[in-house]
């Protein structure tokens, strides 16, 4: 059961990433690994004390992208969610 949640998941990102790719704003080289990198600086969490800080999520908050700056903020609030998901059912 673990492994079809997890393929699940899987194909439920990959057809996330495919659909910001296509609603973008302008066409940018390597913007599929951008979109991966923001969703996993958002993933990107430390815990101080039993206290979860989502620390990527705020460091992406102060990257002012040229191009594309709305898939790339949803990329990365996806990731922030993921991770509470994680975390509230951890």
């Amino acid at each position: 059961m673990d492994a079809f949640i997890t393929i699940l998941g899987l194909i439920l990102l990959t057809l996330f990433f495919i659909y910001l790719n296509q609603n973008r704003d302008v066409d940018e080289q390597g913007l599929p690994l951008k979109l991966i990198g923001y969703y996993t600086l958002g993933i990107f969490n430390l815990k101080v004390n039993g206290l979860l800080i989502p620390l990527g999520f705020i460091i992406s908050l102060f990257i002012k992208p040229a191009a594309n700056k709305k898939i790339k903020r949803v990329s990365s609030v996806a990731g922030l969610l993921v991770m509470l998901l994680f975390h509230f059912f951890q």
